[in-house]
């Protein structure tokens, strides 16, 4: 009897939460993304900032055209104030990303495994721009 009590109050639960999203127009789910987004890009733990920082070029290669200052300015203050080397550094690259889109066209954005490739493809990038500007 517990047992199908528990199954009943989780499948309405699991009802609840779907139309309650289902009710969520497009760009509420966008408002709600960089909402939590720019919370976890202001986290704490070092590990939740730098995943952070890669779903949000993940979300700048889904929605170019998306308002993206928050963004920015959370990354530019990573960028030049984060204790962490590797999240300044990361930081700076998504932030290049964000502001020099037209640069970066060609790299693909997969899922969270491709992130080190995505980062290497970005300064890579970054690297012949720099080297071509000096000839």
């Amino acid at each position: 009897m517990k047992t199908n009590v528990k199954i009943m109050l989780i499948s309405l639960i699991v009802l609840f939460a779907s139309t309650i999203n289902a009710q969520n127009s497009p760009k509420e789910k966008i408002d709600n993304f960089k909402k939590n987004c720019k919370a976890a890009l202001t986290h704490n733990n070092s590990g939740v900032v730098e995943s952070a920082i890669y779903v949000s070029i993940q979300f700048k290669n889904l929605f170019p055209e998306e308002n993206d200052k928050e963004f920015v300015n959370v990354l530019n203050e990573l960028a030049n104030n984060s204790d962490n080397a590797r999240i300044s550094y990361k930081a700076q690259l998504a932030k290049l990303y964000f502001n020099n889109r037209d640069w970066f066209k060609e790299i693909v954005i997969k899922s969270i495994n491709s992130e080190d490739e995505v980062y290497e493809e970005i300064a890579e990038k970054v690297n012949s721009i720099m080297f071509a500007s000096r000839l």
